[in-house]
């Protein structure tokens, strides 16, 4: 009975060490902490804080479709070692755009590695502001996530952007400039006399 339940307990400890606990952090940097409306936003999906090389990464971005409208979106070619990768991009969900992309089973490591460094821009998203307030994009994490170079899923954490959004301000035309400053010249003449 003893060397049942030490076989059992060997068993289950080689199971629980063998597991193996990788991180990587996908986060989203916009180009501006404020915006106007109609203004466009150009946002960078970045890969970092992983510890081992990933072989893909797949995420679905969120977004208030009434208040932003997504325009185009770019891969990087960070899992393309020269051969190609499979990308995939699909923005037929309201208010959604998943990206993926898988490099080659075959694909060389060391470019790979060279190209993936530390941290990497996954895609670059650009999407226009249609009304004023204050708006998040974010990913949903349950169609999100990255994969090492041994087809392990990578523990990822999110971090998506707020994108304040202000009224259109209008700037003064040239011909009203010209009028204050001839009124305040005016003014200076008067006051002189």
């Amino acid at each position: 009975m003893l060397k049942k339940i030490l076989c059992s307990a060997l068993f289950i400890s080689q199971v629980l060490l063998s597991h193996n606990s990788f991180a990587g952090l996908i986060e989203l940097e916009v180009d501006q902490s404020s915006y106007q409306v109609n203004d466009t936003v150009t946002a960078k999906i970045i890969v970092s804080d992983f510890s081992h090389l990933l072989s893909a990464a797949y995420t679905e971005l969120v977004f208030d479709d009434n208040a932003i409208s997504l325009i185009d979106w770019q891969f990087s070619n960070v899992f393309d070692d020269g051969l190609g990768s499979y990308q995939y991009a699909d923005d037929s969900g309201i208010g959604t755009l998943f990206l993926e992309d898988y490099a080659d089973i075959f694909a060389d490591i060391a470019t790979l590695t060279a190209q993936q460094g530390t941290s990497f821009v996954f895609a670059t998203v650009q999407f226009k502001l249609l009304s004023e307030g204050l708006f998040q994009l974010g990913f949903n994490s349950d169609n999100s996530g990255l994969l090492s170079i041994d087809n392990d899923f990578v523990q990822t954490s999110y971090a998506g952007a707020i994108i304040n959004v202000g009224p259109v301000t209008s700037v003064p035309e040239p011909s009203t400039l010209i009028l204050m400053f001839l009124g305040a010249i005016g003014l200076v003449t008067l006051r002189k006399n």
